[in-house]
């Protein structure tokens, strides 16, 4: 069942009996229950989105997350905030930082080395320049996919098929449009404003476009 579907569906009947969930005293079994709070997947079997998955936050602490599941916009944003919190402490972006500034450093000695230089003792040093680079390439890729990787699982089975595909459509797509409207031939990849972008997108499919301002309307309202 979609995020979208699952939030036109009353929530909070857990335990309620089958009887309750009728209006007056029933004479016989509701031809149709609410849905309940756990759903169901195509196999019959209860989803896993109520099990909690173990977060590394620091080489010492971790923490449990139950993924999530679509219940109100307030509840969303919440797991917005739980992710950046566990990314803060797992200081993803601080490292990627002195990561990209060593990258910076290793580029500018790189250029300042001939490729077609004939000293031996050059040659050895641009090499191990060269494979430094790729290494730091390396972990900076590393720490994003990381990113990537734990709003996934961060999220109930619903909000995760939406999210792959978000991510497919927006990190791994040719034929976007750069800032000249030009459509480019290579894929944009993974990076901390691509994820901001897909966590955006993945936000409008579970909120109405308009949801703060028509939030801000009503509350106008209601106050006056």
């Amino acid at each position: 069942m979609s995020a979208e579907l699952r939030r036109l569906f009353p929530e909070g009947t857990k335990g309620l009996r089958n009887e309750e969930c009728e209006r007056g005293k029933p004479r016989h079994e509701p031809p149709l229950r609410f849905v309940p709070s756990v759903s169901i997947n195509d196999e019959g079997d209860d989803d896993t989105y109520n099990k909690s998955i173990t977060v590394e936050l620091t080489n010492k602490t971790t923490m449990k997350v139950v993924p999530y599941i679509f219940d109100n916009g307030e509840g969303f944003l919440g797991y917005q905030k739980q992710f950046e919190y566990i990314l803060s402490q797992q200081e993803a972006k601080v490292k990627w930082i002195k990561l990209e500034s060593l990258l910076d450093d290793t580029e500018t000695k790189i250029s300042a080395t001939s490729a077609n230089t004939i000293v031996t003792k050059e040659k050895k040093e641009r090499k191990r320049l060269i494979e430094s680079r790729d290494m730091l390439k390396k972990k900076m890729e590393a720490i994003l996919s990381k990113a990537f990787t734990l709003y996934q699982q961060m999220s109930g089975p619903a909000l995760r098929a939406e999210w792959d595909d978000i991510v497919q459509e927006h990190c791994f797509t040719p034929g976007w449009l750069d800032a000249n409207k030009v459509a480019s031939a290579t894929a944009r990849g993974q990076g901390w404003d691509e994820l901001a972008e897909c966590k955006r997108l993945h936000l409008m499919t579970v909120m109405d476009v308009d949801a703060a301002e028509r939030g801000i309307n009503y509350l106008e309202v209601t106050v006056k």
